[in-house]
């Protein structure tokens, strides 16, 4: 088991697919596979850090980071790797279904990847927030808490950043995944393909992220990770 220090504030995610039980077998996997790559791509950006995620039941997944600063980062990452899988089935009842997201600031008493355990105050946040989150009138897909004394803050602008990702098309969510993650411009048009299986240009990336509110985005991002938790 590995050693934590109980005085360290962490960060957790607690996710879940809306409705994913009615979806076919195919498209359930799809989700799965998507949160998989996830993090993947999350434990490579944050190389040096502590952090390690898992899929639970098929179509929910927790996340714990060392890095609490960077939770919305995750959070919108996650959002838009399940948002990008949307294309390929338009019309199907996967385009109807939504990812909740709750994030938990606290400490924790256990984080072993090797005998996939968690437990902890940040652990139990998020995941008591997400189960809240089902029993509400009001539609909330991402929610943000913590002890800070700014988190009513950081909540509504972990919303509005959501409802910029909410608003943007899976190609869109796929572009700024890839900026999230810290790649260019460039870097962006030699992976993403057009409809004729060749890469975008520059100015296309550039074009998409701009309607996708990217500068909004970040900024919300930047906020979030100049705060000391």
């Amino acid at each position: 088991m590995e050693n934590l220090d109980n005085k360290k504030i962490y960060a957790t995610i607690s996710a879940d697919i809306v409705g994913s039980t009615s979806l076919p077998v195919v498209q359930l996997y799809a989700i799965q596979q998507s949160m998989k790559q996830f993090i993947e791509d999350l434990e490579y950006y944050e190389s040096g850090n502590y952090c390690w995620g898992r899929v639970v039941h098929g179509d929910s997944i927790e996340i714990v980071m060392d890095k609490p600063a960077h939770v919305l980062r995750a959070a919108l990452l996650l959002k838009c790797k399940v948002k990008t899988y949307y294309k390929r089935y338009k019309g199907s009842r996967f385009d109807k279904y939504r990812i909740r997201i709750a994030m938990g600031v606290g400490e924790m008493r256990i984080s072993d990847k090797e005998k996939d355990m968690m437990d902890g105050e940040a652990i139990y946040l998020s995941g008591r927030t997400l189960n809240s989150m089902s029993g509400k009138k009001e539609v909330e897909n991402m929610v943000f808490v913590s002890k800070h004394q700014l988190t009513h803050a950081l909540d509504i602008i972990a919303k509005l950043a959501d409802a910029c990702i909410s608003s943007a098309t899976s190609n869109q969510c796929n572009l700024v995944y890839h900026k999230l993650l810290g790649k260019s411009s460039d870097d962006i048009s030699k992976i993403v393909m057009n409809k004729e299986n060749k890469p975008i240009s520059v100015s296309a990336v550039n074009k998409q992220l701009v309607s996708a509110q990217w500068q909004s985005l970040i900024q919300a991002v930047n906020y979030f990770e100049k705060i000391e938790f």
